[in-house]
C-alpha cells in the first residue's frame, strides 16, 4: 500500500466522502421532530425520550439577557441528565440569539430548541431526534486521515546517508 500512497488514500477519501452522504441524507430522511408548549412539570415525549419541563431562569450580564429553560432527560425511563436550552437577548444589538441544547450519541442526537416564554414560566420548544449525525463526524476523521496518506511526501530511498542511486552521500561513513 505505501508504494502508491496517493491512490489508497484517494480510495479513504472517496469512502469518508461516502459516510459523510449517508449521515447527511440519514439525518435528513429519518428525522423526528416535536413541538410543544409545557408548563413547569409538564413532559413532551418523543421516541425513547421524555423530557420534563423544570423550569425557566433570568439573568443579566454586562451585554446580554439570558431567559434558560432547564429540562431533565428520560430514556426509557431512566433518568439521563438534564438539558438547558437558552435565548439570549444582546441588549447592544437589540437581537436575540437561540442557543440549542444539544445530547450527542452513537447513533442519534437530541436538540432542544427554546421557542418562546410567557410571564406564566410557560415555554414552547421544538425537540428534534437527527440519527446517523456521527457519520458526518466520523466521515470527516476518515478524509483527513486519507488526505494526509495521499499527500504525505514520499521519503528518500535507501539506507540514512546514502543518495537516491544508492551512492555513499555527503557525511557518510565509509568502511
Amino acid at each position: 500500500m505505501w508504494g502508491n500512497r496517493p491512490r489508497y488514500g484517494g480510495y479513504i477519501v472517496h469512502v469518508a466522502i461516502i459516510l459523510i452522504a449517508i449521515g447527511a441524507l440519514g439525518s435528513t430522511a429519518y428525522r423526528v421532530e416535536k413541538e410543544a408548549g409545557l408548563a413547569p412539570g409538564e413532559s413532551i415525549t418523543i421516541e425513547n425520550y421524555t423530557l420534563r419541563y423544570e423550569g425557566l431562569s433570568r439573568y443579566p450580564t454586562k451585554t446580554r439577557l439570558v431567559t434558560a429553560a432547564t429540562l431533565s432527560v428520560f430514556v426509557g425511563g431512566h433518568p439521563a441528565g438534564t438539558m438547558t436550552a437558552k435565548k439570549t437577548f444582546h441588549v447592544n444589538f437589540d437581537q436575540a440569539v437561540t442557543e440549542v441544547a444539544i445530547r450527542s450519541g452513537l447513533t442519534e442526537d437530541l436538540y432542544v430548541i427554546l421557542g418562546g416564554t410567557n410571564a406564566a414560566g410557560m415555554a414552547a420548544f421544538r425537540v428534534l431526534i437527527n440519527p446517523v449525525v456521527s457519520l458526518i463526524w466520523l466521515g470527516g476523521a476518515v478524509m483527513l486521515v486519507g488526505g494526509l496518506i495521499a499527500l504525505w511526501p514520499e521519503g528518500a530511498p535507501g539506507r540514512p546517508g546514502q543518495a537516491r542511486d544508492g551512492t555513499p552521500g555527503p557525511g557518510a561513513k565509509s568502511d
